[in-house]
């Protein structure tokens, strides 16, 4: 990650913190970071340096005014200030992930060839929550390379139960003989 993202997330983490607005504030910043992903012009505007700050200001009280707390749409209107919006969906990444971390959540990513049901996903959460003592946010994600069965990722640890997987495994193991 960046440096100015990780910088300023960590600034505002720890006034989220000192308020206790900090799962509020995660909250926000996932509706940032997906209002900006889905609506690419909006970093060409507070990139562009024909708009003046004001106007940047007036922008950001538009998109999120009335649905930030006053902490976060004061440390957005101090983005625009900095010239630093071009790193918000950045920061807003970096605050999610100190917020993780503090709470001891894990992220999982659960990969399947069609659409886990949300029991499932809720089973595959207690079972990773049972075996790794943490708390995980779970979320599907659809690939349809794997033919059958699913994989899960957390950080740097794969489980590959998918169809694919064993087929390879079984090639190696045939070709090894």
């Amino acid at each position: 990650m960046n440096a100015v993202a990780t910088s300023y997330a960590k600034a505002l983490f720890s006034l989220a913190l000192e308020n206790k607005k900090d799962h509020e504030i995660f909250e926000e910043t996932k509706i940032i970071a997906e209002c900006i992903i889905k609506n690419e012009g909006i970093i060409k505007i507070f990139s562009n340096k024909e708009i003046s700050i004001n106007q940047k200001k007036e922008i950001v009280t538009e998109i999120f005014g009335d649905k930030l707390n006053k902490e976060t749409y004061n440390f957005l209107k101090l983005l625009v200030d900095k010239r630093r919006m071009n790193y918000v969906v950045d920061m807003c990444y970096e605050f999610q992930k100190m917020y993780y971390e503090y709470h001891n959540i894990k992220e999982a990513k659960v990969y399947s060839t069609h659409q886990i049901t949300t029991k499932q996903l809720d089973d595959i959460k207690i079972v990773l929550e049972n075996k790794y003592q943490s708390k995980f946010v779970v979320e599907n994600f659809i690939d349809e390379s794997l033919i059958g069965g699913i994989k899960i990722v957390i950080n740097d640890l794969v489980i590959d139960g998918s169809i694919i997987n064993k087929l390879s495994r079984l090639k190696s193991s045939i070709a090894h003989k």
